[in-house]
């Protein structure tokens, strides 16, 4: 769709889950990896994830998702 109408006009949404372990007070990123992962396999780099989570997260767990998914900071939303 970037090739056919242009990147300008184009953002890859990617609604992804954000697992919280309340035992442990844990939140685990391996899902988010594992999905953009394999949506760059099918050539769909995403612009913005909406991490679906129930409790609020962190400046640093952001910044640990937007390092390992190639995603500014400020365009993860929970």
């Amino acid at each position: 769709m970037k090739r056919d109408i242009g990147s300008d006009d184009v953002a890859y949404v990617h609604v992804v889950p954000l697992l919280y372990l309340p035992f442990s007070g844990e939140f685990k990123t391996k899902a988010i990896q594992t999905s953009v992962r394999d949506l760059r396999g099918a050539g769909i780099q995403p612009d913005i994830l909406i991490c679906r989570t129930p409790k609020p997260i962190g400046k640093d767990l952001k910044e640990k998702i937007a390092m390992y998914a190639d995603v500014e900071e400020e365009a993860i939303i929970e």
